[in-house]
């Protein structure tokens, strides 16, 4: 689990009985703000989202307590693709969707970036869905970036996964939403898209837009 405040992944051990905190690994790359992370299929790697960076965590390494990080671009949270080939990441303060190559965060991190998808203002939350065919980001539009924030309603980009991988126009659409739209679910027994709206106190479900 990340510490948003102080920067740090704690490691569980969750096997029998209760949880129990293990260690916890201090993120000096990611400084007091680490909020998203995932691990690959393969459980090697936990990538961890802040506003600072992206880290790249050899799991392993973390219950040893020791780890590595790349830098990334201002991420809020980060999912992996169902063939585990890709980590897609909001990046805030660049209003885009950045798709990396999971082979190459663990080869080369400073030359696995595959794609750049520009999306909404301040892009927070992700959801991957359809089978990672389609991927869904809130604008938060929050005022970290100076001239942003209104008390008007913001907007879940559509993004077709595939076409952005291709380098090809990949923005499909945007589902209405509320202020500050931050995270998304999906529900188990529907199938739809669960959204909450931080700054409207709301919580929104909608089917996952076809594209």
């Amino acid at each position: 689990m990340t510490a948003a405040s102080g920067g740090e992944v704690a490691v569980l051990s969750v096997g029998h009985g209760p949880p129990r905190l293990v260690r916890t690994v201090a993120m000096p790359d990611l400084m007091k703000a680490a909020f998203g992370m995932a691990l690959t299929h393969d459980g090697r790697l936990l990538l961890v989202a802040g506003y600072t960076g992206t880290a790249v965590l050899s799991v392993p390494a973390l219950e040893d307590g020791t780890g590595h990080a790349a830098a990334g671009c201002g991420p809020a949270r980060v999912a992996v693709s169902p063939d585990g080939g890709t980590a897609w990441v909001t990046a805030q303060t660049s209003n885009a969707l950045l798709a990396f190559s999971t082979a190459g965060l663990r080869r080369q991190p400073a030359h696995a970036l595959r794609a750049v998808v520009r999306v909404g203002s301040e892009p927070t939350g992700l959801l991957l869905a359809d089978g990672g065919k389609v991927a869904l980001v809130t604008n938060s539009n929050r005022g970290l970036v100076p001239g942003t924030a209104s008390d008007a309603p913001q907007t879940v980009s559509v993004v077709r996964t595939a076409a952005a991988l291709a380098h090809r126009p990949a923005l499909a659409g945007a589902v209405p939403a509320g202020l500050f739209p931050r995270d998304l679910a999906l529900d188990p027994a529907t199938g739809d898209v669960l959204l909450a709206n931080y700054g409207s106190g709301t919580v929104e479900e909608f089917p996952v837009p076809k594209t």
